[in-house]
């Protein structure tokens, strides 16, 4: 948040900026776009937890899903941002998946019990699950997630013991820094000016758990666990 200020006084000058990182939609706030050179002296990293390649991945792990649901809270600007890109998906992005939209400004019980009369096969969500997370995944619901928190590969298996999350996204920032040094080298070495340094994703690891997909009983094929970055066994 101080560098929101030093960018201001910065934005006339030569000095290279990066923002490392940002969700994506904050990015295009700072910039007209994520996709072309920004030319000015801003660039840098930005995250992204997008609904179409969790739902692919819940289909994948769940091949007979039917129900999904984001779980978010109306209370919380990041988890309505994500419920806006849920809810804009089309068919085709949806993979056969009906999503339900369910509200925990209503109460945790009143989303507990709409995942029971609804059916649902799945749910994930960011902030407000994370706040609930105990009474939410006490449901044997099986979870297929992002996570928006600052997790290592190395402690990912920690993070889900226990829990009823069998899939999942999440950022590494430690490898976010590693992907700023080479933009910065690009920069530095003469390579590229920093007007010209397109903004990048960060990184995302998949990953998939079997301790909990082996004790909700759900078979993950080899398909899957070839197409993850990590298994937790």
């Amino acid at each position: 948040w101080v560098s929101m200020y030093a960018r201001r006084i910065l934005e006339g000058t030569q000095v290279p900026q990066f923002f490392v990182p940002v969700l994506k939609s904050v990015a295009l706030t700072m910039l007209p776009s994520v996709t072309k050179p920004p030319h000015t002296n801003l660039t840098g990293l930005y995250l992204m937890y997008p609904p179409e390649k969790i739902l692919r991945l819940a289909k994948a792990t769940l091949p007979l899903l039917k129900r999904y649901a984001y779980v978010y809270d109306s209370r919380i600007p990041a988890d309505v941002v994500f419920m806006k890109a849920y809810r804009g998906l089309d068919a085709r992005q949806r993979h056969g998946v009906e999503v339900h939209l369910l509200d925990l400004a209503n109460g945790v019980e009143w989303v507990v019990d709409k995942m029971c009369q609804q059916s649902i096969g799945c749910f994930g969500g960011i902030v407000g699950v994370f706040k609930n997370r105990d009474r939410l995944f006490a449901v044997n619901t099986p979870v297929v997630t992002s996570f928006t928190l600052d997790i290592e590969e190395k402690d990912i298996a920690r993070y889900v013991k226990g829990t009823n999350v069998v899939a999942g996204l999440f950022n590494s920032f430690g490898y976010c820094g590693a992907q700023a040094a080479e933009m910065a080298h690009k920069l530095f070495s003469g390579r590229s000016t920093i007007g010209q340094l397109v903004p990048e994703p960060a990184r995302q690891v998949a990953f998939a758990n079997l301790d909990a997909a082996n004790r909700l009983g759900i078979y993950v094929s080899i398909r899957v666990l070839e197409a993850v970055d990590l298994v937790v066994r």
